[in-house]
């Protein structure tokens, strides 16, 4: 995908952080609903794992395509972005949030009581809005001139998912009282954290100017 001369220095550190990251969360997310009876927990059991996967999918996704600026580098490295972001990110986080509201719905629970749910919700809605317009883009029918406004509100809008990510992990009932404090940090406060911060310190300023 990308090509060599397309990495500048930090590049490779900061794509160490991002991987990192992940590997921080996605598996202590799947292991803790497995560890937690995960067929009385109803539609719930299904919204944690999710929501770790479409992050993954969506911080993947942006990856490939942040250094690229040669047209060999910039077709395999969009079409990865499309799959990883369009097709699975998307997808697995609206049906992540689906399912919460379902599972809320059928027990009578109030909501967007919290800032988690208030944060990730909007930011759901912000990442379709987003991935559509980015289809739009890809598909010639809105000018290229819209791609750093694209990129720029990209990297808003995964900041916002990476807060509601951290808040749900750091401070819903569930994770609470059920991980240790050591541990819960470390997955849901520096497992997303790095997975920011290495993708943020990727990031090309001219390609956003």
């Amino acid at each position: 995908m990308s090509n060599e001369n397309d990495f500048e220095p930090g590049d490779a550190i900061s794509l160490f952080y991002v991987y990192f990251g992940i590997l921080l969360f996605l598996p202590y997310t799947i292991v803790l609903i497995l560890l937690s009876t995960p067929s009385q927990l109803g539609w719930f059991a299904y919204h944690p794992p999710l929501l770790a996967l479409a992050f993954g999918a969506l911080a993947h996704g942006i990856t490939v395509l942040q250094p690229t600026s040669r047209p060999e580098s910039v077709t395999p490295a969009l079409a990865t972005h499309q799959i990883f972001v369009g097709f699975l990110g998307v997808p697995l986080l609206v049906t992540a949030a689906s399912l919460q509201y379902l599972h809320k719905e059928n027990l009578s629970i109030d909501h967007f009581t919290s800032w988690h749910g208030l944060i990730g919700a909007t930011t759901a809605l912000a990442i379709v809005v987003q991935a559509a317009f980015g289809g739009l883009l890809g598909a010639g029918i809105v000018s290229r001139k819209y791609y750093r406004a694209h990129r720029l509100s990209g990297y808003v809008i995964f900041s916002l998912a990476s807060l509601a990510f951290t808040l749900g992990g750091l401070f819903s009932t569930f994770v609470v009282s059920r991980t240790w404090s050591a541990t819960r940090f470390i997955a849901y406060g520096l497992g997303p954290l790095s997975v920011w911060g290495g993708l943020v310190t990727r990031a090309r300023p001219k390609k956003l100017q």
